[in-house]
Formats: structure tokens, C-alpha cells, sequence
């Protein structure tokens, strides 16, 4: 079982657009995205099941906004679960471009 004090490790998969989360060798969560320009378009977050309320979602998210700010990239807001965590997280704010 996962806890959230354990290390969550994000891996750029750029070949298949996404961002996945892993624990030690487990692949837990992904995030995928379209490049727009300067921005990224953050169009879906996944969970494992067996993963959720643990804090990897938001682990994953925080390391691709961590990672664009960065680069100097905006990002869209297209998934819910990082609209939500971008609103909760005011830090990340100035990273929105809006569409």
C-alpha cells in the first residue's frame, strides 16, 4: 500500500505526452497533454484505484507545473483535477493561459 510520505517519482514520457507517477516501480498515475505554442494543454489526470486519496495526483500535478514554470510555459486548464488543484494552490496561478 502507498502512503503519501512515500517518494513519488515523475517520469516525462514525451514520446506519449503524458507525465506518469511512480512509486518505486509501480506506475500509479499519468497526466496527459498537447503542446499549444508556449503552452502546455493539461488535458487529463488519472489515478489508479488502489492509488487515490494518497496524494499522487497532486504530487504528479505539482511536478508538471513545477516543471513548465520552469521552461517558461503557460498551461491550459483543460482537466478538472488540475483546474481544482491550480484554484486550491494560488502559487500556480500566473501559469494559466487562458484559452
Amino acid at each position: 500500500m502507498t502512503a503519501v510520505g512515500d517518494s513519488v517519482r515523475v517520469v516525462h514520457d514525451e514520446a506519449r505526452r503524458r507525465y506518469v507517477a511512480f512509486v518505486g516501480d509501480e506506475e500509479l498515475a499519468m497526466l496527459t497533454y498537447r503542446r499549444r505554442g508556449e503552452a502546455l494543454d493539461l488535458l487529463h489526470t488519472e489515478v489508479n484505484s488502489n492509488a487515490r486519496g494518497r496524494g499522487i495526483g497532486e504530487a504528479l500535478v505539482r511536478q508538471v507545473l513545477d516543471e513548465a514554470r520552469e521552461r517558461g510555459d503557460q498551461v491550459i486548464a483543460t482537466c478538472p483535477f488540475v483546474a481544482a488543484f491550480i484554484r486550491d494552490h494560488h502559487e500556480y496561478e500566473d501559469l494559466l493561459r487562458h484559452r
